[in-house]
């Protein structure tokens, strides 16, 4: 079976976070250049188009380390000059980017290689180091600034005093956590503060992006049909000629750290001996979910129940997707089924190739 992960990260989890930090600074970057007419010298349009395009690149994770490694220069070279544009609080996670593995599920290099997971792990001790290590350096501009600014008779920028204390709180005590609840408490108490109070925009975005990346995915249980997988098991059926299906069939593979779907093709002899004749006639076109005790799930609602069993982030995600109104989310589904031909390519096999690992998950 797959590697279990050391933490509750899996590749796929730690490629959509990646994604949110490559948006936040796209987003500051590209907020710098709609005012290019204002910036200061240490801020010159070339500097930000260079770090909006290291930005895009670390979104998709093309080059992630290079890119990482290119923006944490900008950032040095801009807290050098006394530009504090984007956050230099966004040091913190880029740094976690390059003493994390590469070529995590869902990242350029992982795309079709034969292993979805690709023995990717989150090694504990970086994160750990990390957590404490944000909390340091959230604590240290909150220092300096008090320090300086009181030599000068002045006073520090406002808000910035109550960023760095609930940016260093939250990192310090999500060191001290072992369990989900203390770790939700911290994040409920100090992400708002750091939004609210954060002073400029980018700082309060920058700090509750550091802050996602010390939260343990494992923190959110998921959604168990089957402890030990099984007859009972979550049954996947899939369109065996459909890209976007096989897509999906991998990200299950990938994401599932617990072995607990099983998977068939659509038409097999495990479809129909499942579901009923009429119940199959019945059925759109799209992926099934069959629940253990009869239950199915087609469109939009299957890809819910598929997150929230997933566990982690995916499942905050399948919960977000759940409270938008089923006829927006099928017609949603409907719009990226009938454009799937022309982003994902049709597959040659109806079974995914994979590693022998992956075989007994599934079913003729």
């Amino acid at each position: 079976m797959p590697p279990t992960p050391h933490l509750g990260w899996t590749g796929g989890q730690y490629s959509l976070v990646r994604g949110l930090l490559g948006l936040a600074l796209l987003a500051s970057f590209a907020a710098e250049l709609a005012r290019v007419s204002s910036i200061e010298p240490a801020g010159h349009p070339a500097v930000a188009i260079t770090g909006a395009t290291c930005a895009m690149l670390l979104v998709f994770g093309i080059t992630g380390r290079s890119a990482s490694a290119a923006l944490l220069a900008i950032l040095a070279q801009r807290a050098l000059a006394g530009v504090a544009h984007p956050s230099p609080l966004f040091s913190l996670p880029l740094a976690l980017h390059l003493a994390v593995p590469p070529a995590p599920f869902l990242s350029w290099p992982a795309r079709g290689r034969i292993d979805p997971a690709g023995g990717w792990a989150a090694p504990h001790r970086v994160f750990a180091v990390y957590r404490w290590l944000a909390a340091v350096a959230s604590a240290l501009p909150l220092v300096w600034m008090l320090a300086v600014e009181e030599l000068r008779g002045g006073v520090a920028p406002a808000g910035w005093e109550a960023l760095c204390l609930t940016s260093a709180f939250g990192g310090g005590l999500l060191g001290l956590s072992r369990r989900a609840g203390i770790g939700w408490l911290i994040v409920a108490f100090t992400l708002p503060l750091a939004i609210t109070v954060g002073g400029a925009p980018h700082h309060a975005l920058a700090a509750a992006v550091a802050l996602v990346f010390a939260v343990d995915p494992a923190w959110i249980a998921p959604v168990v049909d089957a402890p030990n997988g099984g007859s009972d098991s979550p049954l996947v059926f899939y369109d065996g000629h459909c890209g976007l299906c096989h897509s999906s069939v991998r990200l299950c593979l990938a994401e599932d750290a617990r072995g607990a779907m099983r998977f068939s093709p659509l038409g097999s002899h495990t479809f129909t001996t499942r579901l009923t004749e009429a119940t199959r006639n019945a059925l759109p076109d799209s992926m099934v979910l069959v629940l253990p005790g009869g239950r199915h799930a087609t469109r939009s609602t299957a890809a819910v129940w598929l997150l929230v069993r997933l566990g982690g982030l995916w499942r905050a995600l399948g919960h977000a997707l759940w409270a938008v109104p089923r006829p927006l989310r099928n017609l949603g589904y409907r719009v990226i089924a009938s454009i799937r031909n022309g982003l994902f390519a049709a597959p040659s096999e109806s079974c995914p190739i994979l590693p022998p690992a992956y075989r007994d998950r599934f079913l003729g």
